[in-house]
């Protein structure tokens, strides 16, 4: 949303700005001339366009065109954006540090002007837009992978609430593509029958027990019910094949910075599972529907992705 307040007014006569834009080309272009040449990488900030939606792009630096690096898709939530999204998950943040592509779309407007995911019956066409959104970002997900060199064993999707609805919409349909989905104060639909995907995938829950909008033990939009996030989890553990005793972390997380200490409980459900498939419970104690995050969220939840690979045996990022 574009902030509101004007911007700060300058004092200086337009002659003298001129005048000292003219110095600061000359100098610039001085200083230009005075460095050795350097050969030109690829532009590290990029716009795909599928299907007539753009599509923002960041590549990691380094990224050479031939040596594959993961790929993490992250989707907004109901009436937000990209942007917003990243200002609160941090994800643009760990680009260079983790080594991964990054790609940023904007779902459709609805009747009101609300940008919205078609993900399950409950959330988020309210409109009756009816927008194929599982084909559109399959189609981005297959314009990265042709246009930049892309680790297909570390294709990752990122989503919260509206957007964590979808990332299990895409997991359900295409998860011969998705190697993992992190999905915050999200949630499928709540017949298991609709979800039948042709293998498993890593699936980390994250979710408040304070959510006022997608409730941690389920609840009703709009009439319609939607699983907890226990359930959720359990139901990609169950997937997966997992043994259905769900495992404690060694430790609690610091991941939301206006609650005391660390408030994050871990399960997992690890033991038995097939390969490529898992299931992790991250619990919010006290979290609402839109945390204030920590700085170092987007870092634990890409670093939790990328330690799991679509196959067990693909090679060991550094």
């Amino acid at each position: 949303m574009p902030d509101p307040r004007p911007g700060p007014l300058s004092l200086a006569h337009p002659s003298r700005r001129l005048r000292r834009s003219t110095l600061a080309i000359a100098l610039a272009a001085g200083l230009a001339a005075s460095l050795p040449a350097c050969s030109a990488g690829p532009d590290r900030f990029q716009t795909l366009e599928v299907a007539g939606r753009p599509v923002a792009v960041q590549l990691p630096s380094g990224y050479d065109g031939e040596n594959p690096v993961p790929l993490v898709l992250a989707l907004h939530g109901f009436g937000s954006s990209s942007k917003t999204l990243d200002e609160s998950f941090h994800l643009s943040d760990v680009v260079d540090e983790l080594g991964f592509l990054y790609l940023r779309p904007e779902g459709t407007l609805d009747c009101e002007g609300r940008s919205f995911w078609d993900a399950t019956e409950v959330c988020c066409d309210f409109c009756g837009v009816d927008v194929d959104d599982s084909g559109y970002l399959r189609d981005v997900i297959a314009e990265a992978r042709r246009r930049f060199a892309v680790d297909a064993d570390r294709v990752y999707v990122v989503g919260h609430s509206n957007g964590g609805f979808m990332a299990q919409r895409l997991a359900c349909d295409h998860a011969e593509l998705i190697a993992g989905v992190a999905s915050l104060a999200g949630a499928g639909a709540m017949d298991p029958s609709t979800c039948t995907p042709s293998e498993p995938v890593h699936w980390l829950q994250i979710h408040g027990t304070a959510d006022e909008r997608i409730r941690y033990r389920g609840g009703i939009v709009r009439g319609r019910v939607y699983p907890g996030a226990r359930t959720t989890a359990r139901r990609w553990a169950e997937i997966a094949g997992c043994s259905p005793g769900a495992q404690p972390g060694d430790e609690a997380l610091d991941l939301v910075e206006d609650l005391d200490g660390a408030e994050t409980r871990v399960l997992r459900y690890e033991q038995g599972c097939a390969p490529g498939g898992s299931a992790t419970l991250w619990t919010i104690e006290g979290g609402v529907h839109a945390p204030l995050l920590t700085r170092d969220f987007g870092r634990r939840v890409v670093s939790y992705l990328l330690a799991h690979p679509k196959r067990p045996t693909a090679p060991a990022l550094d």
